[in-house]
């Protein structure tokens, strides 16, 4: 039987009808999580997901009660939960990662404490399994390290987890896995241990998933439990061997600068060693290369001799065809509600 412990409710099957009738909840999160409840203990069909609209506008995705329950218990058979496990939900219930880890509670009969959102979780006692965002991990690591290590299990997904965070990640005692998974897939296909003594330098695909490319290098997926044709992504990624890969980056993000294909993913994660602000590179057009290199940097302009080290310092760690031709400061960088970036220039 499930728990979910929500402000001061204990929500049970027995009390499940009483509490969808209150009205006294006020936060839009918590709105969200009773929504769920009313969807799934409800008598439509399908129960509908939302993308996150980072990479176009959001579309709405519509899953079988049965393929929903496919994807709770590979969650629960990939990190060896059973009854009665302790989950902690601090994601918008809203969104695909913050709704299935309440349908995995009732499905999968966890009992589950569900915090406010925010950057800093509030972490109070020991749990079994968690699923963060990378901003969550990392504000949670930087401020009360320990608090994170009270969870047996963390998820981390909605985002790329830089070469900064991965540092600090390995220094923790607990286990840390990155997720590879869309809305589409009902989250999590692939999994890459972070830390540990079984730790992955690769995402590796789950039981009953099936992995290939296409023409463009571009990952497409087959999942058994989700009874559904071929999903095919935009995601380049470079198998080291069968069911195993590395994401390389977005097709769509792809730059072509004279005839050569860049992944702005990769030049990104060499540069986060070397400038501690939040950057990302794209093409822009370009009368002699097609497109040309350019990076965005948040925060105030570099003072003159700054910039100029840092010029130097590229030459040493991109290719010539990596190298920025142009350096753009912004204030403020647009992103999604999980902290992924969105690649454009206010």
């Amino acid at each position: 039987m499930f728990k979910i412990h929500l402000e001061n409710t204990v929500i049970t099957p027995i009390n499940l009808k009483e509490v969808m009738q209150i009205n006294s909840w006020k936060n839009e999160w918590e709105l969200s999580l009773i929504k769920v409840l009313e969807e799934w203990f409800g008598l439509e069909d399908n129960i509908s997901f939302f993308t996150s609209g980072s990479t176009g506008i959001p579309k709405k995705v519509d899953f079988t009660r049965k393929q929903i329950e496919g994807s709770a218990k590979l969650t629960e058979l990939t990190f060896n939960l059973g009854q009665k496990s302790k989950a902690l939900l601090c994601l918008h219930p809203k969104y695909v990662a913050g709704k299935m880890m309440v349908l995995r509670t009732i499905i999968n009969g966890w009992e589950l404490t569900v915090a406010e959102p925010s950057r800093i979780p509030f972490v109070d006692k020991q749990y079994d399994f968690s699923a963060m965002v990378p901003m969550q991990i990392e504000s949670l690591i930087d401020e009360n390290s320990e608090s994170l290590e009270k969870i047996q299990k963390v998820i981390i997904g909605g985002a790329p987890i830089s070469e900064n965070l991965h540092r600090k990640i390995l220094g923790l005692s607990n286990k840390c896995y990155a997720t590879y998974g869309m809305t589409e897939t009902l989250t999590h296909v692939a999994i890459q241990q972070l830390n540990g003594s079984d730790m992955s330098n690769c995402f590796t695909g789950l039981v009953g998933v099936e992995l290939n490319q296409d023409e463009n290098n571009c990952l497409n997926i087959i999942a058994s439990h989700l009874c559904s044709d071929k999903i095919q992504t935009n995601d380049v990624v470079r198998f080291v061997d069968f069911g195993k890969f590395i994401w390389l980056g977005r097709y769509d993000n792809v730059i072509n600068s004279g005839g050569v294909k860049i992944h702005p993913e990769q030049i990104e994660k060499k540069l986060e060693k070397l400038i501690n602000r939040r950057l990302f590179i794209y093409g822009e057009e370009d009368d002699k290369l097609g497109e040309k290199v350019v990076l965005v940097i948040e925060g105030k302009r570099f003072d003159s001799i700054t910039l100029n080290l840092l010029k130097n310092h590229l030459k040493d760690v991109l290719s010539k065809f990596e190298k920025p031709k142009k350096i753009i400061f912004i204030p403020k960088m647009k992103e999604t509600i999980s902290g992924k970036l969105i690649r454009e220039i206010i």
